[in-house]
Parts: structure tokens; sequence; C-alpha cells
């Protein structure tokens, strides 16, 4: 198997192509909102919250107000409001992850 053909990167595009699909599908009426699985850093509780009627779509591959390139954009306003990081076998480079022009979610 190639460099640019390994499991990982197959896996990788997958999952953005997935999430894109699933909000896709979300936003055209065919199924109900994806929900997020959130855990308070302060006492580790998990919540479900489903995303936002705002957001308007998601973006593959957007590049990001400081030049980086996010694997999905949360789009509301036509503006990005939240950047997904498909993680596969590293995190996202910490440099990355304090200049990331968006912190959180709505």
């Amino acid at each position: 198997m190639s460099e640019t053909c390994n499991q990982e990167t197959i896996l990788h595009k997958t999952a953005k192509q997935f999430i894109v699909d699933v909000i896709s599908d979300w936003k055209s009426g065919k199924t109900d909102a994806p929900v997020l699985k959130r855990t308070c850093k302060i006492c580790q509780q998990s919540k479900d919250q489903s995303l936002p009627d705002k957001v308007e779509c998601a973006i593959l591959e957007h590049r990001m107000p400081d030049g980086f390139i996010v694997d999905v954009a949360l789009i509301i306003e036509n503006e990005p409001a939240a950047a997904i990081e498909i993680r596969v076998s590293h995190a996202v480079d910490e440099n990355k992850a304090k200049l990331l022009s968006v912190e959180g979610f709505i």
C-alpha cells in the first residue's frame, strides 16, 4: 500500500466526509440534528447536546481566517463558528490548537 493510500488516510478522509454528510442530511430534513457528547472539564459529567439549528452547513477542509486548514468547519451566518479535527493517530498540533481562530462552540 502506498504512503498516499494508507489506512490512516482512508479513515481520516472517511470520517471528515461522514461528518459533512450527516450535517447535510440534517439540514435537508432527512435526519434529526447530530448530537455532541460534551464533558465538563470541571466536574467530568457528560451531557448530550444537539447541534443548534443556527448551524447552516459543514465545510470540508476549510481555511480559517488565521490561515489554518481545519478538517471540518461548522458555519453560522456564513462564518466558521467551530472547527472539527479528526484524530486518527495524533492530536492537533499544540501551536495550531492555541492559535486557531475559533475556540469553542456556540
